[in-house]
């Protein structure tokens, strides 16, 4: 007997796939990712690229927000530092400069302007004393020598040196200061042959304004030049020095009594056009508060008699 055929079992059913990590169900096949494109191939060098991805500008280029902000204010920030360095470094040799005009005036210039006011007025006691036998002179040139060396002994450090051994000053400024101290200190001679009478006015006058000129002399080197010690007013204060030198020499000269000679009467004249010249010329440059009082001291009443003698 014939074993009945037995029916084939039904295959367990499958369970659908789960969706894939990142994309709906229903999405299909996964589509095709992009591929990477591929680099580009440098440019040569030398030919001339105009710095488009690739080219050797292309590394320089700032990549994010902040560094291209940083880049634009860069240039700005930098010229502020230039700026504010050149201003401090300006301002300092301003202040060096003042500084030292301010040494040389204190150590130099009026010292030596005070000396040459103590020699002009001893000149001018000698030419008197010498001119008039009679008059009390004596003990006013003798107080007067004394209140001349003092000033002069101002400029003195030791017995070889002066002031501008000691201030880095130039060797021109040096040697006339020098040698308007020593001057100053050899007149004494010239003191005795005028206390014994043995000396003539005019010689006394010839030998005070060779010191005196000595002394403008050393103020001339603090002057003049482009590498003037007192700054650009130098020139000014030089000037009317001379003027004030040039007066000095008419009010010793007026001093000599009696007719004058030819050659007083040349030396006045000299002195007087001479002044006269500075002066004018010189006030133009003045400041305006100095100008105003110069003018007021010309236009007054003593310079108009002095002027009419």
């Amino acid at each position: 007997m014939r074993r009945p055929r037995s029916r084939p079992e039904a295959a367990p059913p499958r369970l659908p796939e789960p969706p894939a990590r990142g994309r709906r169900a229903h999405a299909g096949p996964p589509a095709a990712e992009p591929r990477e494109p591929a680099p580009r191939p440098a440019a040569p060098a030398g030919s001339g690229g105009s710095g488009r991805a690739g080219g050797p500008w292309e590394r320089l280029r700032p990549a994010t927000v902040r560094a291209k902000i940083v880049s634009l204010l860069m240039v700005p920030v930098v010229s502020l530092l230039a700026l504010w360095g050149f201003a401090t470094v300006s301002t300092a040799q301003d202040i060096a400069r003042l500084s030292r005009v301010r040494q040389v005036d204190a150590e130099i210039r009026t010292p030596v302007a005070a000396a040459l006011t103590e020699i002009q007025a001893e000149r001018r006691a000698a030419v008197r004393f010498l001119a008039d036998p009679a008059s009390g002179e004596a003990s006013t040139l003798e107080q007067q020598s004394r209140r001349t060396d003092e000033a002069v002994r101002r400029l003195r450090l030791g017995d070889r040196h002066t002031v501008a051994d000691s201030g880095d000053y130039r060797t021109d400024t040096v040697a006339r200061l020098g040698a308007f101290v020593s001057a100053a200190e050899a007149l004494g001679p010239a003191r005795k042959d005028v206390a014994a009478r043995r000396a003539t006015p005019e010689g006394a006058y010839e030998t005070y304004t060779r010191v005196a000129d000595s002394a403008l002399a050393a103020e001339g080197a603090l002057s003049g030049g482009s590498d003037a010690e007192l700054g650009p007013d130098a020139r000014v204060l030089l000037e009317f020095a001379r003027a004030g030198e040039l007066l000095s020499r008419e009010d010793a000269l007026l001093a000599l009594p009696g007719p004058r000679t030819a050659d007083a009467q040349r030396r006045l004249a000299g002195a007087v056009e001479a002044r006269r010249t500075l002066t004018a010329a010189t006030a133009r440059d003045l400041p305006a508060a100095q100008r105003s009082a110069w003018e007021a001291v010309s236009k007054g009443t003593p310079y108009a008699e002095l002027t009419a003698a």
